[in-house]
Protein backbone atom coordinates (compact mmCIF):
# COMPACT_ATOMS: atom_id res chain seq x y z
CA UNK A 1 0.00 0.00 0.00
CA UNK A 2 2.82 2.55 0.74
CA UNK A 3 4.87 1.68 -2.59
CA UNK A 4 1.36 2.75 -3.93
CA UNK A 5 1.23 5.61 -2.41
CA UNK A 6 5.02 6.71 -3.18
CA UNK A 7 4.46 5.32 -7.01
CA UNK A 8 1.24 8.01 -7.21
CA UNK A 9 3.43 10.30 -5.79
CA UNK A 10 6.34 10.50 -7.99
CA UNK A 11 4.51 9.81 -10.88
CA UNK A 12 2.84 13.08 -10.01
CA UNK A 13 6.17 14.94 -9.54
CA UNK A 14 7.71 13.33 -13.11
CA UNK A 15 4.18 14.74 -14.91
CA UNK A 16 4.68 18.01 -13.21
CA UNK A 17 8.55 18.16 -14.37
CA UNK A 18 7.84 17.06 -17.96
CA UNK A 19 5.39 20.13 -18.05
CA UNK A 20 7.73 22.36 -16.80
CA UNK A 21 10.27 21.43 -19.20
CA UNK A 22 7.97 21.59 -21.96
CA UNK A 23 6.78 25.03 -21.05
CA UNK A 24 10.61 25.79 -20.90
CA UNK A 25 11.41 24.01 -24.58
CA UNK A 26 8.52 26.66 -25.73
CA UNK A 27 9.78 29.63 -24.47
CA UNK A 28 13.20 28.82 -25.91
CA UNK A 29 11.73 28.31 -29.16
CA UNK A 30 9.65 31.47 -28.98
CA UNK A 31 12.18 33.42 -27.81
CA UNK A 32 14.23 32.10 -31.06
CA UNK A 33 11.66 32.73 -33.40
CA UNK A 34 11.45 36.27 -32.02
CA UNK A 35 14.87 37.14 -32.35
CA UNK A 36 15.48 35.99 -36.17
CA UNK A 37 11.67 37.62 -36.87
CA UNK A 38 13.27 41.20 -35.12
CA UNK A 39 16.49 40.43 -36.79
CA UNK A 40 15.14 39.52 -40.09
CA UNK A 41 11.93 39.96 -40.79
CA UNK A 42 12.03 38.42 -44.52
CA UNK A 43 12.70 35.46 -43.03
CA UNK A 44 11.04 32.27 -44.67
CA UNK A 45 8.47 30.30 -42.24
CA UNK A 46 10.02 27.44 -42.65
CA UNK A 47 12.84 28.56 -40.58
CA UNK A 48 10.64 28.88 -37.81
CA UNK A 49 9.27 24.92 -38.22
CA UNK A 50 12.44 24.16 -37.93
CA UNK A 51 12.96 25.57 -35.08
CA UNK A 52 9.63 23.89 -33.56
CA UNK A 53 11.01 20.67 -34.44
CA UNK A 54 14.10 20.63 -32.36
CA UNK A 55 13.02 19.43 -28.91
CA UNK A 56 17.01 18.92 -26.67
CA UNK A 57 17.16 22.35 -24.38
CA UNK A 58 21.05 22.32 -25.16
CA UNK A 59 20.47 22.30 -28.93
CA UNK A 60 18.08 25.32 -28.59
CA UNK A 61 20.93 27.26 -26.01
CA UNK A 62 23.06 26.57 -28.74
CA UNK A 63 21.19 27.47 -31.80
CA UNK A 64 19.81 30.92 -29.70
CA UNK A 65 23.42 31.94 -29.20
CA UNK A 66 24.27 31.64 -32.87
CA UNK A 67 21.76 33.41 -34.24
CA UNK A 68 22.62 36.11 -32.04
CA UNK A 69 26.01 35.87 -33.63
CA UNK A 70 24.68 35.41 -37.13
CA UNK A 71 25.20 38.16 -39.82
CA UNK A 72 22.61 36.90 -42.07
CA UNK A 73 19.67 35.22 -43.19
CA UNK A 74 21.71 33.09 -45.08
CA UNK A 75 23.95 31.82 -41.98
CA UNK A 76 20.96 31.40 -40.26
CA UNK A 77 19.30 28.84 -42.53
CA UNK A 78 23.12 27.46 -42.36
CA UNK A 79 22.29 26.79 -38.60
CA UNK A 80 19.33 25.26 -39.03
CA UNK A 81 19.89 22.55 -41.50
CA UNK A 82 22.99 21.50 -39.22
Amino acid sequence: METDLISYLMQDKIEAFEQERVQWRQAMQNSIEDIIASRFPDAPLGLIMAIRQIDDMHELQLLLRAILRATDLDEVGRLLET
